[in-house]
C-alpha cells in the first residue's frame, strides 16, 4: 500500500518564521522589521538605513507586487508612515507591514524549492523579479543540489550571459549565488514540513547576494511522498511467463473480449496450459471449460479476469482462495468511471492485499511477451499475423497508444520483447514493470508512454538501473500543455508542474524524453538497430548539392559537428567520385550514383574508417531501383562491418525503391523520409551516449 500522500493544503509562514528559517541555513537576507501600525513602521524605519521598502503582510495575498502591496525607495519616517496608511486603505495588510532596507542594485534572480508529491524535493533557479513567470527562464533539479550543480543550473539559463558579465557588464558573484541555491536545497530536504520556498528577488551583485523577498509555505503534516512498501517486490517474471493461465469470462465467440483473449493466447504458440473458467460452453478452441478456479487441476500462475466490473471482486476473491499469484483485470468501470468505480477499486485493492495477489489493471488492454509467446491481450493489434520477437519493451499507461506504437515499430520490422498496458495501476505501477525490464535479458531498449508516475522513488531507481545496464529508455510524457492549470501562489509550483518535474527527473537518470510520438518511433527503431555513437561528429554522404546544404543546416541546428576529414581521406574520396563532386564533408558524390552506384559504398568505407567521424548520415533524394538497390548493397556491406551508426534519409517515395528499402530493413539500417528526422535521431543518440559517458566518469551530465 502507498504511504499517505502529501497534504494538498499549504499555509504561509509568517515573516518572523521565514526570517528565522533563512537565518538557520545562513541564507543572506535584507535587514527588516515587522510593524503592526503605520506609526510603528515609521519608528522601525528610523532604526534602519534609509532608503527603505515597505510591504504589506497578509495570508490572503500571493505575490505582493501583483496587488500593489509594495512601496519602494522611501527616504524618511514621514514617507514611511504615509505609505503605510495608504497601503492599509488599498490592500489587505492584516498581518502588518515589513519595513526593509533597500538592497543595492544588481541582477534579480529567482531561487525556489518545492516538495513534489511524487519525486520529492526539487530546486528551481531562474530570472527573477517580475520576469520569473513571464519569461519562464528556469532550470530545475532534484535535491540535493551541490554548489557545482547550482552553478551549472545558472550557466544553463538563457539569461546566463547577463549574470556572467555580458557586453562589459560586471559579472555577479556566481560562487555566492551557488551557495544560496545549495542552502535552499539543504533546507527543503531537511525541513519536511516545508512545501515551497520562493526567494524572489535575490539581488546579486559583483560581491554580494541578498534575498530581498521570501515566501515559504508549509504543510499541516510532515508526510513524505507516497511510495510502495518495500516488501512488495517487483519480480513479475511469472506474470509475463506463466506456466498456466486461467481466463475467467472466456468465450468461444471471438467478437467478444473473452473470445478474443482466448484466441490470442492460443494462436501464437503459448506453451503453457490455458483454462477457460466461468463459461457455459463445454469447449472453447479445443480447451475444456471449468465452472470455477477451484475446479482446475492445478493452480494457475495468472488469472485473466474479463467479467463485468461488479463481478470482478467476487472473481478476485475466488482467485485468492485458490492460491493464484497474479491477476490481469481487463474490465473497465473503476476509478475512471467516478466515485462508485473508485469504491470498487478500493475494495479490489483490499482483496488483493488480503490474498497477496499482484494485479495488473484494471481497465487494461493486457500484456504480451514474445519471449514466452504469451499474448494475454484484448487489443485487436494481435488479431493478425504473429508479431516479431525482438529487444524492444513497451510500457504504456494507455492501451490504445501502446497498440499504435507497437504497430508502427512492427511495420518497420522491429520486434518486441514485452508489451505492457498498466491500466489504472490499482497495484502494479509503471515503476514495477520498468524495474522488471531493466534487468530482463531479452530487453535492449525500453519505450514508455507516461501520463502520471505514482511511485517516484521506485521509478527513478529502476530507470537508473536500466541505463546502467545499457538499455536506453525513450519516454513520451503526456500533459506538457499548461492549459487548464489553476493559478497558484508559489512561483516554484507554477513553474514546476508535473511535466516539468518529470522532465527534470528524466534528465537526472538519463531517460530520453521525446516531444512527439513520431520521434518516439524513430528513436525506437534507431536504438534497436544501430550502435550508439561515441561523439557528435557526423560524416554526411549525399548525391545532391541541395541535400548536402539541408543536411549541413540540420546538423548545425541539432548541435552535431560536421567532421573535418583528414587530407588523406579527402584525397581518397576524390579518386572515387566525379571531379565535379565534393570530397569535403558533406560529401557530394553527385547524381552519378545512377550510373556508378558502387561509389556510395566505397565512400562510406573511407568515412567509416576515419577516426574523426562518430556516425554517418547518407542523405538520398529520388534514388530509384535498380540503381538504388545497388547503392543499398554497397552501404549494407560496409555498415554491417562497422561499430558506428549509419542512418539514411531518403526523400523519394517508397514505391520508387522497394528492393533497396527491403535490403536496408533486412540489414537493420533505419531509413527516414526527411533529413531533419534522420539528423534528429543522430542528435538524440549522441545526447544519450554523452550522458552515459559522463555518468560513467562521475562527471556532470551534458545538457
Amino acid at each position: 500500500m502507498p504511504k499517505a500522500p502529501l497534504p494538498s493544503a499549504t499555509f504561509p509562514l509568517d515573516p518572523a518564521a521565514v526570517a528565522a528559517l533563512l537565518d538557520r541555513y545562513a541564507i543572506p537576507r535584507a535587514s527588516e522589521a515587522l510593524a503592526t501600525t503605520a506609526d510603528e513602521a515609521a519608528a522601525l524605519a528610523a532604526q534602519l538605513t534609509f532608503p527603505v521598502a515597505l510591504k504589506g503582510v497578509s495570508s490572503n495575498v500571493g505575490h505582493r507586487s501583483d496587488v500593489g502591496a509594495v512601496r519602494l525607495d522611501l527616504r524618511d519616517r514621514a514617507g514611511v508612515r504615509a505609505a503605510a496608511l495608504e497601503l492599509a486603505r488599498s490592500v489587505d495588510c492584516a498581518g502588518g507591514f515589513i519595513v526593509q532596507e533597500m538592497v543595492a542594485g544588481g541582477e534579480e534572480v529567482f531561487v525556489g524549492a518545492r516538495r513534489d508529491r511524487i519525486f520529492g524535493p526539487l530546486v528551481a533557479v531562474g530570472v527573477g523579479g517580475l520576469w520569473v513567470e513571464i519569461l519562464e527562464d528556469v532550470q530545475l533539479r532534484l535535491a540535493p543540489v551541490s554548489r557545482a550543480v547550482a552553478i551549472e543550473m545558472l550557466a544553463s539559463l538563457r539569461a546566463a550571459p547577463v549574470l556572467m558579465g555580458h557586453r562589459g557588464r560586471t559579472a555577479v558573484d556566481i560562487e555566492s549565488l551557488g551557495d544560496v541555491i545549495k542552502r535552499v536545497s539543504e533546507c527543503i530536504l531537511a525541513e519536511t514540513s516545508v512545501a515551497t520556498i520562493d526567494l524572489n528577488p535575490v539581488i546579486t551583485g559583483p560581491t554580494n547576494v541578498v534575498v530581498a523577498d521570501a515566501k515559504v509555505t508549509t504543510f499541516a503534516l510532515a508526510d513524505e511522498p507516497g511510495t510502495h512498501d518495500d516488501q512488495l517486490a517487483s519480480d513479475i517474471s511469472e506474470l509475463l511467463n506463466p506456466t498456466a493461465v486461467a481466463v475467467v469470462g472466456a468465450s468461444r465467440d471471438r467478437s467478444k473480449l473473452g473470445g478474443r483473449l482466448i484466441a490470442h493466447l492460443t494462436d501464437y504458440g503459448y506453451h503453457g496450459r490455458i483454462y477457460p473458467v466461468g463459461t457455459h460452453d463445454e469447449k472453447i478452441r479445443g480447451l475444456d471449460s471449468n465452472k470455477a478456479i477451484c475446479d482446475l487441476p492445478e493452480v494457475p500462475d495468472v488469472a485473466c479476469l474479463i467479467v463485468p466490473a461488479t463481478s470482478v471482486g467476487r472473481a478476485l476473491e475466488e482467485c485468492g482462495r485458490g492460491g493464484v499469484k497474479y491477476a490481469i483485470i481487463y474490465s473497465s468501470g473503476f476509478a475512471e468511471a467516478g466515485e462508485q468505480g473508485q469504491q470498487l477499486e478500493r475494495e479490489l485493492l483490499a482483496s488483493a492485499r488480503a490474498y497477496d495477489i499482484r494485479v495488473c489493471g484494471p481497465n487494461t488492454a493486457g500484456i504480451a511477451s514474445s519471449t514466452s509467446s504469451f499474448h494475454a491481450s484484448i487489443s485487436t493489434l494481435f488479431s493478425g499475423e504473429r508479431p516479431p520477437k525482438g529487444g524492444l519493451a513497451f510500457i504504456s499507461q494507455s492501451g490504445a497508444i501502446a497498440s499504435s506504437l507497437l504497430s508502427r515499430t512492427w511495420a518497420e520490422g522491429v520486434g518486441f520483447s514485452h508489451w505492457i498496458c498498466t491500466g489504472n495501476e490499482l497495484d502494479l505501477t509503471l515503476a514495477d514493470y520498468l524495474s522488471f525490464v531493466a534487468d530482463d535479458s531479452n530487453t535492449e531498449v525500453i519505450v514508455l508512454y507516461v501520463e502520471a508516475v505514482r511511485d517516484g522513488e521506485k521509478f527513478l531507481k529502476a530507470a537508473r538501473r536500466a541505463v546502467e545496464n545499457g538499455k536506453p529508455i525513450l519516454a513520451y510524457k503526456a500533459g506538457a500543455s499548461k492549459a487548464g492549470r489553476r493559478a497558484v501562489e508559489s512561483h516554484t509550483a507554477a513553474l514546476a508542474g508535473d511535466y516539468e518535474v518529470f522532465a527534470t527527473a528524466a534528465l537526472e537518470v538519463g531517460i530520453i524524453l521525446v516531444q512527439d510520438l513520431e520521434e518516439l518511433v524513430d528513436l525506437a527503431v534507431a536504438f534497436s538497430w544501430q550502435p550508439t555513437p561515441t561523439g557528435r561528429r557526423v560524416g554526411v554522404i549525399t548525391a545532391s548539392g541541395g541535400a548536402a546544404s539541408i543536411a549541413a543546416d540540420d546538423c548545425a541546428r541539432a548541435r552535431l559537428e560536421l567532421s573535418l576529414l583528414p587530407t588523406d581521406v579527402v584525397d581518397s574520396i576524390e579518386k572515387v567520385i566525379p571531379s565535379f563532386g565534393s570530397a569535403e564533408n558533406p560529401i557530394d558524390v553527385t547524381a552519378a550514383i545512377n550510373t556508378r552506384p558502387e561509389m556510395v559504398g566505397e565512400v562510406a568505407a573511407l568515412v567509416l574508417r576515419c577516426e574523426d567521424v562518430d556516425s554517418i548520415l547518407v542523405a538520398l533524394t529520388t534514388n530509384a531501383d535498380p540503381p538504388a538497390e545497388a547503392v543499398a548493397k554497397g552501404l549494407v556491406g560496409e555498415a554491417t562491418n562497422s561499430h558506428k551508426p549509419v542512418i539514411i534519409s531518403r526523400l523519394g517515395a517508397e514505391f520508387l525503391a522497394p528492393r533497396a528499402l527491403a535490403l536496408y530493413r533486412a540489414a537493420q539500417i533505419p531509413v527516414y523520409p526527411t533529413p531533419q528526422r534522420a539528423v534528429g535521431v543522430l542528435a538524440r543518440m549522441a545526447d544519450y551516449a554523452g550522458r552515459v559517458r559522463s555518468a560513467d566518469g562521475g562527471q556532470t551530465r551534458e545538457l
